[in-house]
Order: C-alpha cells, then structure tokens, then sequence
C-alpha cells in the first residue's frame, strides 16, 4: 500500500542525485512511498514498475542498479530472497505511527545482509565475496565496490527507526590522513580536519569502504597507480576532491584513469 511522505526543497538542488537519470529520480521519490517504516521494500520488478511508473518505458532494474550504485539505495538478502534498503529513509521521514504498531513482515536491513550482488542479473553472487557465508547463506558485501553513502535530504526529522539504527562506529581519522599522505606524498597535506571532511571520511569509511583501513590504502594505492595526471601539479586535486561520492565513484570505474 502507497503511503504519504516526506520532500524537501533540497531535494531538486542535490547535485549528487543529478548523476542519476530523470526516470530514476522519480523512482526514487515513488520508492519511498511503497517502503515501510524502516525504508524496506521487497525487491518485485515488475510490482515496482506498475507501482510507481505505470506509464513509462524504462527498465526499473537498470535504474535500481544505478541507485545503488550511487549509494541513495542499497540492495540486501535475507534468506535467498532480495531486498531494498533505502540509505537514510529513517533521517528524513516519519512514518505513521500505526505503521510502526502494524509492524513490517520485511526482514531488517543491516551490513551482514549486504551481498555481493551480479547487477547483469540483479542476482546473488555468492563467488564475488570473499567472505565465508552464514548458516543462512548470507554474506557480507565486497568491501571495495563502489557504493558510496549520500544523505539526500537536509536532516531536520528525528530518527523514526531509532530502534534499528547502527551502533556508532569510530573512524580512524588520523590513520586515514596517514596513508593519505604517506601513499600520495605530492597531493596537498590536509592540516585542519574540518567538519565537512569528517563527514565525507566518516561516509567514506563507513559505507563505502567497509570500516577497513586496508581498503582505504588499496583505494590510494589505486589512485598512484592508476591517476597519475592527479599527481602531477597541473591540477587543483587534493584530498577533498577524492573523498567526495562523485569521485570516488568515478575513480573506482576507472573514469578517471590515465588515458
């Protein structure tokens, strides 16, 4: 059952969502009204495209694979069966409350659910992960795809899943600046951590690089060996500039390799 949510302005202005095509912006806003309260939904193709885009040719799939791939969804597996979690759903919206009280049949998101994922098939692909599975067949993501964390909407709601959020995890702020500095020794050195780079460093090594300071390392090894021109001087490139979602995605798929 569709139900009434929340926009903001913001919204229309964000420039990571205008990587994302026309149809699968609308997809995204429509996802939000066919999720329950904890921004879930049940992956049905065919059910999604008669839900929220009856009247368009397009390819729901290949849009869903886009939003995750920028990071404004994420495809999870409970038990064989696929899942959509949508990033940040419980920061910006506030479900009814008889929603909460009816409660979900969905199976919560969570990283130990996120699978390696064949986006030809949209399928499961237990031989990507490198990890062992579970006795349910799950297994964790492959920590070094790239599918970067983004809010989407300026944070003014109180947490409406507070119940199913993550416990707070450190990030090694001065290791990450280490390697940095250590691996791309001619990009400029950061001298003050400002609150903007925490943020995209926080997002950084949460969601897109698995809490792993080994990733991280592999990330900036990628870039000495594969962007050399960013290394040259002739280009305002430093640490910000690789450390946000647009180019970390676009360095990771090699857009941004040495021609």
């Amino acid at each position: 059952m569709a139900r009434s949510r929340n926009i903001k302005p913001a919204f229309f202005t964000n420039d990571e969502l205008a990587e994302i095509d026309p149809l699968g912006r609308l997809l995204f806003m429509g996802l939000w009204t066919i999720a329950d309260y904890k921004g879930d939904i049940e992956w049905r193709e065919k059910r999604i495209k008669a839900q929220v885009l009856p009247y368009d040719e397009c390819n729901v799939k290949e849009l869903a694979i886009n939003l995750d791939k920028y990071g404004f969804i994420r495809f999870y597996s409970v038990r064989g069966e696929m899942y959509i979690n949508i990033t940040n759903f419980c920061k910006h919206q506030n479900p009814h409350k008889n929603e909460k009280l009816k409660g979900s049949d969905i199976p919560n998101y969570s990283e130990s659910s996120r699978q390696a994922i064949d986006f030809n098939t949209l399928t499961i692909n237990h031989d990507k992960s490198r990890l062992n599975q579970d006795e349910n067949g799950t297994a964790p993501a492959d920590s070094f795809n790239p599918y970067p964390d983004s809010p989407i909407l300026i944070p003014s709601l109180e947490d409406s899943c507070a119940l199913q959020a993550p416990a707070q995890q450190k990030v090694p702020y001065d290791e990450i600046l280490n390697l940095y500095h250590t691996i791309l020794p001619s990009l400029p050195r950061v001298k003050v951590k400002t609150e903007s780079r925490l943020k995209s460093m926080k997002a950084r090594h949460i969601t897109n690089l698995n809490s792993n300071l080994e990733n991280w390392e592999g990330y900036f090894t990628h870039i000495r060996d594969n962007c050399t021109w960013m290394l040259s001087g002739q280009y305002s490139i430093d640490f910000d500039y690789v450390i946000t979602q647009k180019n970390y995605v676009k360095i990771l798929e090699g857009t941004k390799n040495d021609r």
